[in-house]
């Protein structure tokens, strides 16, 4: 949830057990909520959100907070240039022009080109 720390009803908190369950492997960052002690115990909770991309094989934003609207695609070191925008606050015309293919919710799939 943008601008606050209250993490109770996140639906991130859904969509993180949904992947744990299927067997991903979750790194996260949210620039002042923190998931409680044995939430889930696999997480690890990143302090940049550039570093919670290291390897991953998508991004996946659930929050709006203002900071993630000026993503430097530069710093985004994924495996795959995949993100899915679930809040529809990235700038899909820039990412796309560095290779990402960015999914959203209620647009369409911008594909690079």
């Amino acid at each position: 949830k943008p601008n606050t720390d209250d993490i109770r009803d996140a639906p991130a908190l859904t969509v993180i057990a949904e992947l744990l369950a299927a067997g991903a492997s979750v790194r996260l960052y949210d620039p002042v909520a923190s998931l409680p002690p044995a939430t889930f115990d696999s997480v690890v909770v990143c302090r940049d959100p550039y570093a919670a991309t290291d390897g991953a094989d998508a991004l996946v934003l659930l929050t709006e907070w203002p900071e993630f609207r000026n993503v430097d695609p530069a710093m985004l070191h994924l495996r795959r240039p995949l993100i899915v925008d679930a809040r529809n606050v990235l700038d899909t015309e820039t990412l796309s022009e560095h290779g990402f293919t960015i999914a959203s919710i209620g647009r369409p799939t911008v594909i690079p080109s």
